[in-house]
């Protein structure tokens, strides 16, 4: 792409990045379908592109919709979005993430009655290794570890996140 399409492009950028926030905002409260409105609205921006997008966009499925198998491909997308981003992203945010969505997907086949996948997966979740005080509060928010409680990983079977 050259510069001048770049430059064009630049303010959408800028909006679509504003909307991710939004988006965040939106779902922290509840209100799923304004937030996947928005997600929609900029999907050409951000689908297979940015970690965050296919997170969100997991997670208001999940919660809106109880749509498990779109969730879990959405989760999918994010944590091969993560996976490559070791030099662009703080290390500790990176495996919280990480653990949130593997932990997400691990629910999710819960819910569709496969206990011996979600086992794996929450196995996997374990494995990741974050400090969740220098997780930042929006993050958190945005991505919620009920079951981690310090370095003590509980599983909570009831929890949709």
């Amino acid at each position: 792409m050259n510069i001048f399409k770049k430059i064009k492009l630049l303010p959408r950028i800028i909006k679509g990045t504003l909307a991710l926030i939004n988006v965040r905002d939106l779902q922290i409260n509840g209100e799923y379908e304004e937030a996947l409105a928005l997600l929609e609205k900029y999907k050409d921006l951000f689908e297979g592109k940015n970690f965050e997008y296919h997170l969100n966009r997991g997670r208001i499925l999940l919660n809106s919709r109880s749509d498990f198998k779109t969730a879990i491909e959405e989760y999918l997308q994010g944590i091969s979005l993560l996976a490559p981003d070791k030099r662009r992203m703080n290390p500790n945010w990176r495996e919280y993430y990480l653990a949130w969505a593997k932990y997400a997907i691990g629910w999710c086949y819960y819910a569709l009655d496969e206990k011996d996948v979600a086992k794996n997966w929450r196995t996997e979740s374990e494995k990741h290794d974050f400090n969740n005080e220098k997780i930042p509060e929006n993050i958190r928010s945005a991505f919620p570890m009920r079951w981690h409680d310090g370095n003590n990983l509980k599983v909570d079977e009831n929890d949709r996140s």
